[in-house]
């Protein structure tokens, strides 16, 4: 009976193991269908907009501000990207306004120059206005014609020097337009030219009939940096070279400003686009000049590469797109 009672819990025992073993097994093979069905989903919903977002942090650090697109989830990651696009919106917005504040900063800087270009033009009209009022009676027909054409070439001359400053301190949006290049290139150097101290060239050789799709008012600021930047880095005698050519091959176009500065430390090269990064002294600069020159260069889906040695010079390669719709 004992030996009975015995058997009969045993397998009692031994059908409820196989039951759980059975329940196990089942349960882990729909756990791993499950997860494997899940695993798609995850992807779609979790991992690959973080991995878009990740890519487009790349972007904006780049300079590109483009907002990612905003599919119709309903859940977090949609809310995540909105409030990612919102954040974009913001760091354009703060980019804009970093560029309005060292353009105001260099205008400052331009001011005194400016004020030298404008006494030159207006001493020249003084003069000849002098002349006429003390010779009136006795003047000649040619003479006055010669001095009132005098006049007239100066204040054009004044009258063009006040325009560019004003067209470059306007606030404008960046847009694309097709523009001569070498027409932005001179009205920098003419806004700057009053602080290239004596024994300092600026040498041109930008073909005249190169137009490209550009924002002139950003490009006129970028090289206003850079040649800022080369003043800055030349002991006169020096020279500070901006050449330019269309590579058809490549479909675009390369720009060059180089100068036979002290150069920049090799160590020091990978920051010098870094934000209110400096090599000057304490107070000397802002070090965002060279920032707000790789975004612009960006912003016109460009690049922009420094080379330098020092006590052999610096330059930086622009390369911009032959066709860039605005």
């Amino acid at each position: 009976m004992s030996q009975r009672l015995v058997s009969f819990e045993r397998e009692r025992i031994l059908h409820i193991v196989k039951s759980l073993k059975t329940q196990l097994l089942t349960s882990l093979g729909l756990t791993i269908i499950g997860g494997g069905l899940l695993i798609p989903v995850i992807s779609r919903k979790i991992v690959r907009p973080l991995r878009y977002i990740e890519k487009t942090t790349h972007r904006i650090a780049e300079g590109d501000f483009t907002p990612i697109v905003v599919y119709d989830t309903h859940d977090e990651t949609q809310r995540v990207v909105e409030g990612f696009n919102r954040m974009i919106s913001e760091l354009e917005k703060r980019q804009d306004q970093l560029l309005q504040a060292k353009k105001l900063s260099s205008l400052g800087t331009l001011t005194s120059g400016i004020a030298h270009q404008l006494n030159n033009p207006l001493n020249n009209i003084s003069t000849s206005c002098q002349i006429l009022l003390e010779e009136f009676d006795k003047v000649d027909a040619e003479l006055s014609h010669r001095m009132l054409n005098n006049i007239e070439h100066e204040v054009h001359r004044a009258r063009d020097i006040v325009r560019g400053l004003l067209e470059f301190s306007r606030i404008k949006e960046f847009c694309l337009a097709p523009t001569v290049l070498l027409q932005v290139v001179e009205r920098a150097v003419k806004l700057i030219s009053s602080h290239v101290p004596p024994g300092v060239e600026i040498v041109l050789d930008v073909p005249r009939d190169l137009s490209l799709n550009l924002d002139a008012q950003r490009i006129q600021q970028v090289f206003l940096n850079l040649i800022e930047n080369a003043v800055h880095a030349i002991e006169a005698p020096g020279q500070i070279r901006i050449k330019a050519r269309a590579d058809l091959a490549q479909k675009q176009v390369l720009v060059v400003v180089e100068d036979t500065g002290k150069g920049i430390p090799e160590g020091e090269l990978g920051r010098i686009f870094d934000p209110f990064f400096t090599t000057r002294e304490v107070g000397a600069g802002t070090g965002l000049g060279l920032s707000i020159v790789f975004g612009i260069v960006q912003k016109h889906h460009g690049s922009i590469t420094v080379e330098s040695r020092e006590s052999e010079g610096t330059r930086f390669t622009m390369r911009f797109p032959i066709e860039t719709e605005c």
